[in-house]
């Protein structure tokens, strides 16, 4: 991934991994339309906001209402009272989501009423709550003039989303996952040849996948071209269309990379897709509902039609009748389903709610419609094919014809005709305790607070997350802006959603949730609750809030994200698993002789890097911080025997070698590149020289192993210098020297290392060399190790020489760093970046870019604002379903949208 000076990546960082670049650069550019600004449109507008396109122009004729208040997060009683356009309410705070994008609004005409002309400017056309007669119009226009339509909405407890991206659109990556690397250990000679992974490894390649070799010894003809997987026999081979018949034999090393395939896909308009549809299935457990569904929409909007735009109404016996009675006049048309009674109450229950807003449809649906208006401008990932509905008809009222049923005039009427008077009265009177307040913390405090959660009386949230907001954050964490950075995230949420909706009652506070905390939260508060709801990102406290709520017996709703994919799971302690009845698979950790001594890839590189960032700059810093602090510190140590030597050998170095000035720090870091690129690659290749073979007469030096080439530092080149800079740099910060930035320009670093004294390369008798943990190495391993140790003089003497260095230097005030990702000024990413690249031109390995360099070394977990707000409206739902509906259907879910195809 080149990296684009343009983006910010200190806001972008997480989404930029999910992405890339060139989509961003795309959706700089691109100016987006969202036609109705309901709760589903203002939803749609923020996620798109948040990504970041150029522009969002907001249209919208209509007013505030009660109607719009629990599913638009944006709409105050304040713009109800004031009768405020929906559009000219909602695009300031919007404004406010990101800088980068511009907001902009159409209130002068009826959407219905607007030149066909005017979609032309516009690269993506969202509609909400549009007439299908109007959606058909403007979808025709898009289609002759390239734009993308998309068109959705949520009526009561049902929701659909249709794309048309044109006849040819061209998708550049179908599923946004990293390309397949994988070390070959042979191929066949054959008209269609085999490929054979190294033993004991899968490979993972499917048929239809698109490959290419590199660095396949002998057969080298083979690493020209790129390559159809053609058949996958078993996991360790697959067949490719290549003729390796008439070339040299496969000898030795090879690796070969998945290519991403260009896909072109066709889409119907949406005059012939409303008669033929291409439905996804949301749901395997109930298969026919999207056909089920789409004849209830037909049926609905023609009612509408019919009525001057009114819909059935909330509840009318009358209007049910008619809408079941038209969907069954479609579906005879069409064919879509088979008849049966639980299809018919779906459809009954549609026409019954069509009036109202679900708001976790809303929430749902805003991120899954955001996504494909993001796919539409940039084609990174597979776009809806065709038509997708969802639905909630399982907490619909028990008794359909009641009053509790009806609007009411307050702002819950949207839900209440959804869910009923009963159920929302729980939901007011609900007493919820939220663990994270981050991107899903953020969406589903919204969520709660929209649907009235602890509005009531006896209602009450209680939100916790002990960390403070970071720039980053921003770009998903829709409830912080600029300003909040650094305050705690758990009471900056909270004031926010206290916005949205004043009546509800929200205590923050930033504890962590561990059994240190079980003082403050013992069974008795977990007692008091109704449900549980983790917006966490780490296993172990997953796993701790798991264990507490199955000992309380108490609901609990687990979810998570991972780039476009999301799962949630909905734990009822009797009825459904925990959390900790399944775990994931082990990950395929790499041995510690691989990162340290042969390296393969990229990864391995930076890992390496970032484990010397570590050594330099914190461990053996901070051990002596230790030392200075207890007086008895080498006393302890000699106690403990001389296992400690590496320890006690390192902190001498250190000691022995501060740096007084910015030219000692560089001096300093010239040593380093000295000792890590050239020393360690010349005391390898002593322990193991080239031509050195096994005991079983191979070489030592074959695939997967690379033989490295020692690094003579060349002021020239830009990777070198960089490595310096930032190791200096670093240094500086450690031993609290003033750091001038001229004294790290290119030409002062140039001069000060070309006078640096390196000593010529020695081999040091019993240096250490980390080779297998097991197998045929061993021997070796266990000799160098065990002369690695130093004799009871030699230790005696170092413990004297530590004792006399600590104490000359007790008044040293010493800083260990923390690696951290996202500060550019303090030079830890430039460091693993340049000494990983470095590293990978020891061993051959093409370099990395900075973007992967931090992703890998700060543990950076890609993530964006739409599967996150997918995800929190599925936990409302399910929240919602377990607790306080009388049925309980409690499910997990998991999805991908990047993805979305029948």
């Amino acid at each position: 991934m080149e990296v684009d000076e343009q983006i910010d990546d200190e806001l972008y960082n997480r989404q930029r991994y999910v992405l890339g670049d060139a989509a961003m650069s795309k959706m700089s550019k691109s100016d987006v339309l969202v036609a109705g600004v309901s709760g589903l449109g203002v939803e749609i507008a923020k996620n798109i906001a948040l990504a970041g396109v150029r522009s969002i122009t907001l249209q919208d004729t209509v007013a505030a209402s009660n109607m719009d208040l629990s599913t638009n997060f944006f709409l105050s009683e304040a713009d109800v009272s004031a009768g405020r356009n929906r559009a000219e309410a909602c695009a300031p705070r919007l404004a406010e989501l990101n800088p980068y994008v511009k907001i902009k609004t159409e209130t002068a005409k009826p959407f219905a009423e607007l030149p066909l002309a005017y979609f032309d400017q516009f690269a993506v056309v969202v509609l909400v709550g549009q007439p299908l007669e109007v959606q058909q119009r403007v979808d025709a226009h898009c289609r002759e003039n390239k734009v993308g339509f998309l068109a959705c909405s949520v009526h009561g407890l049902m929701a659909y989303a249709f794309a048309d991206l044109g006849d040819s659109f061209i998708v550049y990556d179908t599923d946004g996952e990293e390309c397949k690397e994988l070390l070959i250990g042979g191929v066949t000679q054959a008209s269609g040849a085999i490929v054979k992974a190294l033993p004991y490894e899968r490979h993972f390649f499917e048929a239809g996948d698109m490959v290419r070799f590199k660095e396949v010894g002998g057969m080298q003809d083979l690493n020209s071209g790129v390559y159809e997987v053609t058949a996958v026999p078993n996991p360790n081979s697959f067949a490719i269309n290549a003729d390796t018949s008439k070339m040299p034999a496969h000898t030795n090393g090879g690796i070969v990379v998945q290519v991403k395939k260009q896909v072109t896909m066709s889409f119907d308009p949406l005059s012939e897709s409303l008669k033929k549809p291409k439905l996804l299935m949301y749901d395997t457990a109930k298969p026919d509902a999207p056909a089920a569904l789409h004849c209830a929409l037909l049926a609905c909007d023609r009612l509408a039609a019919t009525r001057g735009g009114r819909g059935p109404a909330p509840w009318d016996r009358e209007d049910a009748d008619a809408a079941v009675a038209l969907a069954r006049q479609f579906n005879a048309e069409l064919k879509l389903f088979t008849e049966t009674p639980e299809l018919l109450s779906l459809v009954r229950t549609v026409a019954q709610t069509w009036a109202g807003a679900f708001q976790p449809l809303a929430a749902f649906l805003g991120g899954v419609v955001a996504q494909e208006a993001l796919k539409a401008v940039t084609g990174k990932f597979s776009p809806l094919q065709q038509w997708l509905y969802a639905d909630f008809a399982e907490v619909a009222p028990l008794e359909r014809d009641s009053p509790q049923c009806r609007p009411d005039g307050s702002r819950y009427d949207a839900q209440r005709v959804c869910v009923g008077g009963a159920t929302l009265d729980k939901l007011l009177q609900a007493k919820c305790f939220m663990v994270g307040a981050g991107a899903i913390g953020c969406e589903m405090l919204k969520n709660l607070v929209l649907m009235g959660v602890s509005a009531g009386a006896n209602g009450h949230i209680t939100v916790t997350d002990p960390d403070l907001i970071e720039k980053s954050n921003l770009n998903r964490q829709f409830l912080f802006r600029p300003s909040d950075l650094q305050k705690p995230k758990s009471t900056t949420a909270a004031k926010a959603a206290l916005a949205m909706n004043p009546a509800a009652k929200i205590t923050a506070v930033l504890d962590k949730m561990e059994p240190a905390s079980e003082t403050k939260y013992p069974d008795a508060f977990y007692g008091s609750l109704d449900a549980v709801v983790n917006a966490l990102d780490n296993v172990n406290a997953r796993m701790y809030m798991d264990a507490r709520c199955l000992a309380n017996e108490r609901p609990l709703l687990e979810s998570g994200t991972l780039g476009t994919k999301g799962h949630v799971q909905c734990i009822v302690p009797h009825i459904t698993e925990s959390y900790a009845s399944q775990r994931d698979p082990d990950t395929h950790d790499v041995p510690l002789c691989t990162i340290h001594s042969f390296p393969n890839n990229m990864d391995h590189c930076i890992q390496w890097a970032r484990d010397r960032f570590e050594k330099a700059f914190a461990t053996t810093v901070k051990d002596i911080i230790v030392a200075f602090e207890d007086p008895n510190f080498v006393a302890k140590t000699a106690q403990s025997g001389i296992a400690q030597h590496v320890m006690v050998h390192r902190m001498l170095k250190q000691l022995n070698n501060q740096p007084k000035t910015v030219d000692d720090c560089i001096k300093l870091a010239r040593l380093k590149f000295q000792s890590f690129f050239y020393n360690s690659a010349r005391h390898l290749l002593t322990a193991f020289p080239l031509d050195m073979k096994t005991k079983e007469g191979e070489l030592f030096w074959a695939s997967p192993k690379r033989a490295p080439t020692p690094i003579v530092f060349d002021p020239s080149n830009a990777t070198h210098l960089q490595c310096v800079r930032s190791t200096a740099h670093i240094f500086a910060t450690v031993y609290g020297i003033k750091v001038d930035k001229q004294l790290l320009s290119d030409a002062h670093l140039t001069k000060v290392v070309s006078a640096v004294a390196v000593a010529e390369f020695k081999p040091k008798a019993g240096k250490r060399i980390i080779t297998e943990k097991d197998g045929k190495e061993q021997k070796e391993k266990e000799e160098i190790v065990h002369s690695t140790l130093p004799t009871d003089q030699e230790w005696d003497a170092m413990l004297t020489q530590l004792t006399v260095l600590l104490d000359a230097n007790r008044s040293l005030k010493l800083n260990p760093q923390q690696f951290e990702k996202d500060d550019d000024s303090n030079g830890h990413v430039d460091f693993v970046w340049s000494v990983a690249n470095t590293r990978a031109q020891v061993y051959g390995i093409a370099p990395g870019d900075r973007v992967t360099a931090k992703r890998i070394a700060g543990n950076i977990i890609p993530a964006i604002a739409t599967t996150t707000a997918a995800v929190s409206g599925l936990v409302m739902g399910e929240l919602v379903q377990v607790k306080w509906n009388e049925f309980i259907f409690p499910s997990s879910t998991h999805f991908g949208l990047s993805h979305q195809r029948r």
